[in-house]
């Protein structure tokens, strides 16, 4: 009996792996907890869209996969801050490093970029995967557990998990899986919308 029990959690814990891990990308069904409702849709005129810089609303001190001492202030002012909730054994996350890498070149001047790494036990891991793809120390990647109140925020059980944070809003939901061309449409929305 223990041994059908124990082969049954064992079933459970690979369900929920694959599961998390899956390539699809899904808008989690409740609001983001702790973020307000949006004020205008994402689907709205990109005409009508307002990013006004803003300073990113979380704080935190930590060091970086690189070492690198930093801090909610260093990511400055941007129109909007991209965040990546993953980890190194997640094939979905590292497959989206590329995407992630060219991202960063196209909208890293009006967007800030930075990783919540949920193993950072295996920060050297960490540094080859965001090397491997080209990606700089301009996307900071810090120990997910250093800004617990912003994981607890977009966090939706599953790697990979992406925000879009704006001043107002306008892209309540996380999203998780892969990242593609979802995420790539939202930043273009960030890239033609007005400053005001």
């Amino acid at each position: 009996m223990k041994k059908i029990v124990r082969l049954i959690m064992i079933l459970v814990v690979l369900s929920a792996t694959v599961i998390a891990c899956s390539d699809s990308i899904e808008s989690s069904q409740s609001g983001t907890p702790g973020r307000s409702e949006s004020t205008g849709g994402a689907g709205e005129n990109s005409e009508e869209l307002n990013f006004p810089l803003f300073a990113f609303p979380y704080e935190f001190e930590a060091v970086d996969i690189f070492g690198n001492t930093v801090t909610n202030e260093s990511l400055g002012e941007k129109r909007a801050f991209f965040v990546y909730h993953w980890a190194t054994w997640c094939n979905p996350c590292v497959q989206s490093m590329p995407t992630l890498s060219q991202m960063l070149e196209d909208y890293g001047d009006i967007v800030g970029f930075i990783g919540l790494l949920g193993d950072f036990d295996n920060v050297g891991g960490a540094v080859n995967i965001v090397e491997s793809a080209g990606i700089t120390e301009d996307f900071i990647i810090i120990d997910a557990s250093e800004a617990s109140d912003l994981v607890s925020d977009i966090a939706t059980g599953f790697f990979p998990t992406t925000a879009l944070l704006t001043a107002n809003d306008i892209f309540p939901d996380s999203l998780t899986g892969r990242v593609g061309e979802a995420q790539s449409e939202m930043l273009g929305l960030v890239r033609v919308g007005s400053v005001d």
